[in-house]
C-alpha cells in the first residue's frame, strides 16, 4: 500500500471513530461507546505512515481504569463483565502490551522518555492505592477511607429474585427448623434487603444447634451463603486470637463457623463473646493484610454458628450475658429423614440436593423480599427479635460460674424465713467460713478472687435471672448490699 492510501485509510478510521463517539449513550449494562481518538499521522524513516495518539496520561488511565498497588509490582485493570465491575491483577509487561495495542509508543523522544514511560509514571503519581481487597457488601471501585486508599476488587454477586415456587427449600427448612423456619427467613430477609440496598444494617448472630448430620451446615452453605452474595469465610482463627490478619473475613458477607473449638476456659469463652459482639454491633472493622498498614472499612457481615447439641459443645459458647443474648438468634435443628428420602435414589444425593436448592434460590429470594415479618417477631434494632430457647439457655447457664455460685448459696446459707443481707465480701466470708457446709467448693470458686467486683457481677447476673430471689439493696456509702432469699430457686 502506498503512502497516500495509508493516510487515507487512517483518516477513514478516525472519521468512523468520531461518528461512534457521537452515538447516544447506552444503558449502564451495555459496553461503553468507543472514544474519539486524537492525535496525528507520522511518517517514519521507512516511509510507513502511523497514527500516533495525543498523549494525555491521566485521560488514558481514567479510560482504562488502571491503578497501581503502591510498593508492589502489581497493577489492577478495570473490567466490566455482564454489567458487573471487577479489577484484574497484572504485571508491568501486561500493562505495556495493552498500551502498545492502544497505539502508544515505547520509542523515546528527544527527552529520552517514551509515551508509555510517561503513562507509567503518571500511575505512580495519581493512580496509587494502599490496599487491594474485596469488602463485603461494597461494589468494586476505589475508595478513600480512614487510614488509606482502598481498591475493592470484586462486587457482590447477588441472586436476582424471580417469582416462583421453592418446594424443596420450603420443605427442607420446615422439617429441619420447625416453627423456627419463619424466624430464620425473617432474619435472612433483613440481611438480603440491606445487602441489595447497599446498607450496613446490623443483624444478630445466628446459632444453629442440633445432632450430627441433621442439616445445620447445609443451611449455612446452601441457603445463607447463597443469599448473601455467595461469599463465606471461616473466622475461627480471628475469633480465638490466633491471628489479626482478617482480609479474608472482610471480603465475605457471610462469616461461617462449623463447630466451635472445644474450650471450657472462662476467659477464652468471654473473648469469643466479645468477638461476636464486635461482628454484630460495630459499624466498622480494621482491614489488616500482611505487610500493609491497617485500614478502617465498613464490611457487610452476617455471622452463623453451628454446633452439636451435647452439653460439652454447648458450654463452649460464650456466657449468655444480657448484652450478648440480645445479639443472638438461637434455633434448634432436628433430623429430617423423610426429606432426605427424595434424594435416596440419586447417584450422588448431596449433589442432587445442592442442585435442587440452587435452582429454587431465585424464587426463595423473591419470597424473602415479599415476606411480611409477623408482629410478634418485629424488633426495632435488628428488624427481627432476638431469641434463645429456654431449655438451651438453661443448659448453657449450668456451665457458668454464676450457676455454681447459686448452688453454693442454696446449700451454704442456713435456712431461715428472713433473707440474708450483706455485700459481696460478707457473702464470700459466709460461704468460705470454717463452719460452712460448702467451704471447700466456695474457697475454690470465690476464695481466691482478687477482685470482689467479679463476685458482684455474678450476683448481678443472678439477680436478672432470678429477680424474686436475689436483689440489690439500696446502696450505702461504702457498701453495695444484696438481699438473698434462702428458699430454693424457682425459675421466674
Amino acid at each position: 500500500m502506498d503512502l497516500a492510501n495509508q493516510i487515507e485509510q487512517l483518516l477513514a478510521e478516525e472519521i468512523a471513530a468520531d461518528l461512534v463517539s457521537q452515538m447516544p449513550l447506552p444503558e449502564p449494562s451495555a459496553p461503553p461507546p468507543a472514544a474519539k481518538r486524537r492525535g496525528k499521522i507520522v511518517v517514519g524513516k521507512d516511509g510507513k505512515a502511523d497514527f500516533v495518539p495525543d498523549l494525555d496520561p491521566s485521560g488514558v488511565l481514567h479510560e482504562m481504569g488502571l491503578y497501581w498497588l503502591q510498593g508492589s509490582p502489581s497493577y489492577f485493570l478495570k473490567r466490566n463483565e455482564a454489567g458487573r465491575q471487577r479489577f484484574v491483577e497484572m504485571g508491568v509487561r501486561d500493562v505495556v502490551r495493552k498500551l502498545k495495542l492502544r497505539g502508544f509508543r515505547s520509542k523515546k523522544d528527544e527527552n529520552d522518555i517514551s509515551q508509555i514511560d510517561r503513562i507509567l509514571n503518571e500511575i505512580t503519581e495519581s493512580r496509587t492505592v494502599d490496599v487491594v481487597a474485596s469488602i463485603g457488601g461494597t461494589p468494586a471501585g476505589v475508595y478513600d477511607l480512614p487510614g488509606g486508599r482502598v481498591l475493592v476488587r470484586e462486587s457482590p454477586r447477588l441472586i436476582e429474585p424471580i417469582p416462583g415456587d421453592f418446594p424443596t427449600i420450603e420443605e427442607f427448612l420446615t422439617q429441619t427448623l420447625g416453627e423456627g423456619s419463619v424466624r430464620f427467613s425473617c432474619w435472612l430477609k433483613i440481611a438480603y434487603e440491606a445487602l441489595r440496598a447497599g446498607q450496613r444494617r446490623p443483624g444478630q448472630a445466628l446459632i444453629l444447634i442440633g445432632p450430627p448430620d441433621c442439616g445445620k451446615s447445609r443451611i449455612q452453605h446452601q441457603i445463607i451463603t447463597a443469599i448473601l452474595a455467595g461469599r463465606a469465610a471461616d473466622p475461627k482463627s480471628f475469633f480465638f486470637g490466633r491471628t489479626d490478619f482478617n482480609a479474608e473475613l472482610v471480603g465475605a458477607e457471610h462469616l461461617l463457623i462449623e463447630e466451635v473449638p472445644s474450650s471450657s476456659k472462662h476467659e477464652e469463652r468471654l473473648f469469643f463473646g466479645e468477638r461476636i459482639k464486635e461482628i454484630v454491633a460495630n459499624d466498622t472493622a480494621r482491614l489488616h493484610k500482611k505487610n500493609r498498614d491497617a485500614v478502617t472499612v465498613s464490611p457487610f457481615w452476617r455471622l452463623s454458628i453451628s454446633l452439636n447439641d451435647n452439653r460439652e459443645k454447648l458450654r463452649c459458647l460464650p456466657p449468655l450475658s444480657d448484652d450478648l443474648a440480645e445479639k443472638i438468634i438461637m434455633l434448634t435443628v432436628r433430623p429430617a429423614p423423610e426429606f432426605w428420602e427424595r434424594f435416596a435414589d440419586e447417584p450422588d444425593p448431596r449433589s442432587a440436593f445442592r442442585e435442587a436448592i440452587a435452582a429454587e434460590m431465585p424464587a426463595y429470594a423473591h419470597y424473602l423480599l415479599s415476606l411480611a415479618i409477623p408482629p410478634e417477631l418485629l424488633a426495632r434494632r435488628y428488624g427481627v427479635a432476638s431469641f434463645i430457647p429456654e431449655e438451651l439457655g438453661d443448659d448453657i447457664f449450668e456451665g457458668e460460674p454464676e450457676h455454681h455460685l447459686l448452688l453454693l448459696i442454696n446449700k451454704g446459707l442456713k435456712t431461715s424465713d428472713e433473707p440474708w443481707e450483706g455485700d459481696a465480701e460478707d457473702l464470700k466470708q459466709t460461704l468460705c467460713a470454717d463452719d460452712s457446709p460448702v467451704k471447700s467448693s466456695a474457697r475454690k470458686l470465690i476464695g481466691s478472687l482478687a477482685n470482689l467486683g467479679t463476685l458482684g457481677i455474678w450476683l448481678k447476673h443472678l439477680s436478672v435471672r432470678y429477680p424474686s430471689r436475689i436483689k440489690q439493696a439500696r446502696r450505702k456509702a461504702t457498701e453495695r448490699p444484696w438481699i438473698i432469699h434462702r428458699a430454693p430457686p424457682a425459675k421466674d
